[in-house]
C-alpha cells in the first residue's frame, strides 16, 4: 500500500487482471443476463431486423421501448461483425470496465485495497457478471465523465452523457452532478434531508408507487416494492456516520473534491432507497455509488491509532460477511 505511483499501478494491475479473468471466463449460466446477451450477440449478425439500416433508423424512434439503447446495439454489432466471438466480447467489456475503475480509484481513493474490497462485496456481481449495457454507460459517465466535471467542461460532459444514454437511458441521472460539484456552498442539512427521504421511501414505497407514471417502462411494474433493504440500510448507516463525523469536525475534508465524494455518496443512497418504491430504480444509484468506494477510506482518516485499526477491521469484517451471505454461484466456462 505504499503511496508511490508505480506500486499503486502494479496493485491495480494485479487486481484488475484477476477481475477480468473471472468476468470474461464465466460460464454462460453465470449472471442473470449473460445468456440473453450471447443470444442477442448472434442475432445482431444473423437477423435482418438488426441490419445496419434498421438500427440507424431506430435512433429517430423516440419514446418507443424497442428503440432504447440503440448505441449499445450499434457498437455490439460492429464488434460482432469484426470479431464474431462472444467470449472475446466479454473480455473487451471486462477490460474496459476494469481499466476505467482502476483509473478512477487511482486518482480519487486513498486506500485502494479497501475500495476494491467494497467493489467486490457490493458491485462485482452486477458490473462484471451480469450487466453490460449499463456497465458501459456507468463507466463512461463516471470513470471518464467525472474528470470533465472537475475540469469544468460542461459541453464535453453533456456529449459524453448523451453517448452513454444510447447505451442505457438511465445515464441521464448523472447530468445534475455537474451542478452539484460546481456549487461551492455546503449545507449540513443535506444529511437530514437524505435520511428523511430514505425513511419515507422505505415506509411509504407502495403508496408512492401508485402515482408514478411508468409509460413505456410499464413492464417493470411487477418489480414494485422488492427493494434491497439490507443494502439500503448499510448505505443509510454510511450517510449517518458521515454526517456525524462532518458535523463534529472529525472528518478531514481538504477541498471541494472531498465534498464531491460525500455528495455523490449521499445522492447514491437516496437513489438506492427509491428501490423500495420500484425495484428497478436501484440501478439509478449505480451511477453515484462509486463515490462511496472513495468515501469509506476518507472516513478512516478520521480515526487515529488503535481506533483506526479497530474501525478498519470492522469494515473488512462487515464487507466479507456481506459478500459471504450473498451466496453467489460461479463456475468457469471450461
Amino acid at each position: 500500500m505504499n503511496k508511490r505511483n508505480p506500486q499503486k499501478k502494479i496493485f491495480i494491475g494485479i487486481v484488475s487482471l484477476q477481475m477480468i479473468l473471472i468476468s470474461a471466463l464465466r460460464d454462460i449460466s453465470i449472471g442473470a443476463d449473460t445468456w440473453n446477451y450471447e443470444n442477442h450477440f448472434r442475432e445482431l449478425i444473423e437477423l435482418d431486423m438488426y441490419s445496419w439500416k434498421n438500427l440507424f433508423l431506430r435512433i429517430f424512434q423516440f419514446g418507443n421501448y424497442n428503440s432504447r439503447d440503440v448505441g449499445s446495439e450499434l457498437v455490439t454489432k460492429l464488434f460482432a461483425t469484426l470479431i464474431p466471438n462472444f467470449r472475446i466480447y466479454l473480455f473487451a467489456v471486462a477490460i474496459f470496465v476494469c481499466w476505467g475503475l482502476g483509473r478512477f480509484l487511482y486518482k480519487y481513493s486513498e486506500n485502494l485495497c479497501l475500495s476494491y474490497v467494497i467493489f467486490q462485496s457490493f458491485l462485482f456481481q452486477f458490473f462484471l457478471l451480469t450487466g453490460i449495457r449499463q456497465t458501459i454507460a456507468v463507466s463512461l459517465v463516471v470513470f471518464w465523465g467525472y474528470d470533465l466535471i472537475l475540469d469544468k467542461k460542461p459541453v464535453k460532459f453533456l456529449l459524453l452523457c448523451l453517448v452513454a444514454m444510447t447505451f442505457h437511458s438511465t445515464a441521464i441521472i448523472m447530468l445534475p452532478f455537474y451542478f452539484v460539484c460546481n456549487y461551492k456552498k455546503d449545507y449540513l442539512g443535506k444529511y437530514i434531508i437524505a435520511i428523511g427521504a430514505s425513511v419515507v421511501f422505505m415506509l411509504f414505497g407502495s403508496k408512492i408507487f401508485q402515482y408514478i407514471p411508468l409509460g413505456m417502462f410499464s413492464n417493470y411494474a411487477t418489480s414494485q416494492g422488492i427493494g434491497s433493504y439490507t443494502f439500503i440500510f448499510l448505505m443509510l448507516l454510511i450517510v449517518i456516520a458521515t454526517g456525524l463525523l462532518d458535523k463534529s469536525h472529525y472528518l478531514k475534508i481538504r477541498d471541494q473534491r472531498d465534498r464531491n465524494i460525500i455528495n455523490g455518496t449521499i445522492i447514491s443512497e437516496v437513489l438506492i432507497a427509491t428501490s423500495a418504491i420500484l425495484d428497478v430504480l436501484f440501478r439509478l444509484g449505480y451511477y453515484y455509488i462509486f463515490f462511496m468506494l472513495c468515501l469509506l477510506p476518507m472516513l478512516l482518516k478520521s480515526f487515529e491509532g488503535k481506533s483506526a485499526k479497530i474501525v478498519k477491521c470492522i469494515l473488512y469484517g462487515v464487507l466479507l460477511i456481506y459478500a459471504y451471505k450473498l451466496n453467489l454461484q460461479y463456475k468457469f466456462c471450461f
